[in-house]
């Protein structure tokens, strides 16, 4: 996991997700860890799955099944996502 820690207007900090390899999912209503092995699609962007690029809305495959993104990484700091049912 690498983050990086931007000062912003009003001398406010916000952190954000460079890479990461675990995941926040909810499944169940229980939240657990799992680790991150590859980015299936992605809506916005084709050619960002091949890059394994982590955005709002991608479709993961995770160490506990498929999932979809929910927040945004680059903003927050950390990756939520919810098991997709198959």
């Amino acid at each position: 996991t690498k983050r990086k820690i931007l000062h912003i207007r009003g001398g406010n900090v916000k952190t954000i997700l460079l890479k990461s390899n675990l995941v926040n999912v909810i499944s169940n209503g229980k939240t657990q860890k799992a680790e991150i092995l590859n980015v299936l699609e992605t809506p916005q962007n084709k050619f960002w799955a091949r890059q394994n690029r982590l955005t709002k809305g991608a479709i993961i495959e995770t160490s506990i099944g498929k999932a979809r993104i929910t927040n945004r990484p680059s903003q927050e700091g950390h990756i939520n996502a919810i098991i997709l049912k198959d």
